[in-house]
């Protein structure tokens, strides 16, 4: 089933244009705002994309989340979705959507893109995609396991949005002078 795309623009954290320029880590929600969103299609899927041009560009963009409907995202009920551990809270025009850590994306600036274009099936590139207004600055982070405890107790290093082909520097303050 195909359809025309999605139109106009997303809203990052705000509900009046222009957005702010947002700074987020892997794991981190944003509220994007669809009120100026037009759709021809039924199913949403979201994409996080180095351009804002109002198309796909693949290979490059990434897909991220479950597909939406587009009558929960218009609905001026709230409703709870969720995909493994990660949840997500569509309605009144809105995603409160949760940057999934495993996205395997380095850091820097990024468009959310909205597709709205095939359901089952390839992608067609050519179909129009409502785009961010504004970039967000998607920032390298690491996660420590344990969080705290023990001192000489072994930990796990996990980084998400690191440089790709690079490195990482990683300084510890013990508390001590």
């Amino acid at each position: 089933m195909r359809t025309r795309g999605a139109a106009g623009n997303i809203l990052i954290n705000t509900q009046v244009a222009p957005s702010p320029i947002v700074t987020v880590s892997l794991g981190e929600t944003l509220n994007l705002y669809f009120g100026n969103a037009t759709w021809s299609g039924g199913l949403v899927d979201l994409y996080m994309s180095r351009d804002g041009y109002a198309s796909l560009t693949i290979p490059g963009d990434t897909r991220f989340g479950p597909t939406f409907s587009v009558a929960d995202i218009r609905s001026t009920s709230i409703k709870q979705i969720t995909e493994g551990d990660l949840r997500y809270t569509v309605g009144q025009n809105s995603i409160k959507a949760t940057i999934p850590q495993s996205l395997e994306i380095p850091g820097g600036k990024y468009y959310i893109k909205a597709f709205a274009g095939v359901t089952g099936g390839s992608i067609d590139q050519s179909f129009p995609v409502a785009v961010t207004d504004n970039y967000l600055m998607i920032r390298a982070s690491f996660k420590v396991d344990p969080a705290y405890g023990l001192g000489q107790v072994p930990i796990k290093l996990e980084g998400f949005a690191l440089p790709p082909n690079d490195f990482a520097n990683l300084s510890y303050d013990d508390g001590t002078d």
